[in-house]
């Protein structure tokens, strides 16, 4: 029964992140392979994705629709160079650069199941890219990139402060969302509280956040139908 509902909740964490990117698609355009990802410097977490035409990337804030800005979408034949820093601190970096625009991610792998993912990316994305054309130049300063995706992917290692900052976020988030809850059969702001406390939890966790867009969902259908039901009396 456990492992029925973890699968259940794989599946739907699946469908919610292929949602995102379905509005940036086009006709004939899939999605091969996706990864959850963060912004060198900013730390801004998002996912990037490989479509049989382009490399996605989705910042934070596209959990709530539409599309935000720094989003970045590169088709294959615009890419010139490219190249994976498999040694950088807190995961390997992928950065792209196309004729008119470029990325640099940061792949999120905080354990292993992340891993794994990371590795599978990267083999895909060197199926669907080309050889490049030239040596990177705009994101030099980024890392020490090498033209190859033959790495080995490592679970992050968290630092003292990472570590801290991590159980500081636990402890807050959870708390708000206990009490979010408490407040749903008492007098006072529960979903407002509980919906906080998602989005304290979702900037370290991604069943926080996927579970986060999930509430967002329901409650929008909820106020839908119930303002059907007022036109209706």
């Amino acid at each position: 029964m456990a492992v029925q509902l973890i699968d259940r909740i794989a599946e739907q964490r699946e469908r919610q992140v292929i949602e995102r990117v379905l509005p940036m698609l086009e006709n004939g355009e899939r999605v091969t392979h996706w990864t959850r990802a963060r912004k060198p410097r900013t730390n801004k977490r998002g996912v990037a994705f490989l479509t049989n035409r382009r490399f996605i990337t989705l910042w934070g804030g596209t959990l709530w629709g539409g599309r935000q800005d720094g989003d970045e979408a590169i088709a294959w034949d615009d890419v010139e160079a490219w190249g994976v820093d498999a040694r950088a601190p807190g995961g390997p970096l992928l950065a792209l650069e196309g004729t008119r625009n470029g990325a640099v991610v940061q792949m999120i792998v905080d354990h292993a199941r992340h891993a794994e993912r990371v590795k599978q990316f990267l083999e895909r994305y060197q199926e669907l890219s080309s050889p490049p054309r030239r040596s990177l130049e705009r994101y030099q300063d980024h890392g020490d990139f090498e033209p190859t995706v033959d790495v080995a992917v490592e679970t992050e290692r968290r630092s003292l402060g990472q570590f801290t900052r991590r159980a500081a976020i636990t402890i807050l988030g959870i708390t708000l969302v206990v009490l979010g809850v408490l407040l749903l059969v008492l007098p006072g702001p529960g979903i407002i509280v509980t919906i906080a406390g998602l989005a304290v939890l979702g900037s370290e966790y991604d069943w926080a956040e996927d579970l986060l867009t999930w509430v967002k969902q329901r409650s929008k259908a909820t106020t839908q139908r119930f303002k059907s039901r007022r036109r209706a009396e």
